[in-house]
């Protein structure tokens, strides 16, 4: 005998297709290929007081010997060294260059003898401060002889022009034009005082100032481009010479790159020496 079948069998509603889900699709490198997360790590330079790179746990400084303060106060201590440095050697360079332009205490060639050798004295003792951040800017790794021999064309280019139009200024606004050669006439050897007077000591220790050691001060409260045209404004207000801002600012500008591209000195010190020699040579023989 058949049971009947059950009611609820015959209630049950048909099954409802279910839709598959969509599919995410992952990005699959190919077989061959390697993927590589490269992480970069910015790692903070901190110098001691000599200049030297010293690290976060270092008790003593491994270049000079002398304790290092503790880190906490190494900040406001390494601000203080740069800020003394910047200021203090300008304020010097500024009362020394006011009184040699307007003071009455230059009169002859041996007060201009003694100045210049206090100036570089001062400069020497300033430098020595951050001597081994100095020294890399005196290495000849990155001096090739052709750019120096281009460098030292410009400069003799540029002092040429920038001649000829500050006697036409002088001449035209002050009926005046000044004479470096004239100065020095009461020596012995007056092209040769001024020649070193006026190229060579503005060479090596104007360069030592502006793009050695103040360009580094500057560069430890600020970046690059700020040390360039601090440095550069700096040069330009020391001479004295309204009138030859035109191309005093355009002059530093120029060395205080080249110290920047190429980490040296020795490009701002040739341009600047044939720069000055030239205005020289020119003076020496009166060619305007």
């Amino acid at each position: 005998m058949e049971e009947p079948e059950s009611p609820l069998h015959n209630e049950l509603p048909p099954p409802v297709p279910v839709e598959p889900a969509d599919e995410i699709p992952v990005e699959t490198p190919p077989a061959n290929e390697v993927v590589i997360e490269v992480v970069e790590l910015k790692v903070e330079t901190i110098l001691h007081v000599c200049g030297g790179a010293i690290e976060p746990a270092d008790t003593y400084c491994p270049h000079c010997g002398l304790e290092v303060q503790p880190l906490a106060q190494r900040s406001n201590l390494f601000v203080s060294r740069h800020m003394f440095i910047l200021l203090g050697y300008y304020i010097f360079c500024f009362v020394l260059h006011l009184v040699l332009e307007h003071g009455k205490v230059v009169e002859t060639q041996a007060d201009f003898a003694w100045v210049e050798i206090i100036d570089a004295a001062v400069t020497l003792l300033f430098a020595a401060m951050g001597i081994l951040a100095m020294l890399p800017l005196y290495s000849f790794k990155n001096v090739k002889i052709d750019r120096l021999a281009l460098y030292s064309a410009l400069a003799v280019i540029g002092s040429t022009g920038v001649s000829y139009i500050t006697t036409i200024m002088n001449v035209s606004l002050f009926n005046e034009d000044s004479s470096y050669y004239e100065f020095f006439q009461g020596t012995d050897y007056p092209l040769f005082y001024m020649l070193i007077s006026i190229a060579v000591f503005p060479a090596v220790f104007e360069e030592m100032a502006f793009r050695g050691f103040l360009y580094n001060s500057i560069k430890t409260l600020a970046d690059d481009k700020s040390a360039i045209w601090v440095t550069s404004l700096l040069f330009a207000i020391i001479h004295f010479a309204f009138i030859s801002l035109f191309w005093l600012i355009p002059f530093a500008l120029i060395a205080a790159n080249l110290r920047k591209k190429y980490n040296t000195l020795w490009y701002g010190m040739v341009i600047h020496f044939m720069f000055n020699l030239t205005a020289c040579m020119i003076d020496y023989f009166d060619l305007f």
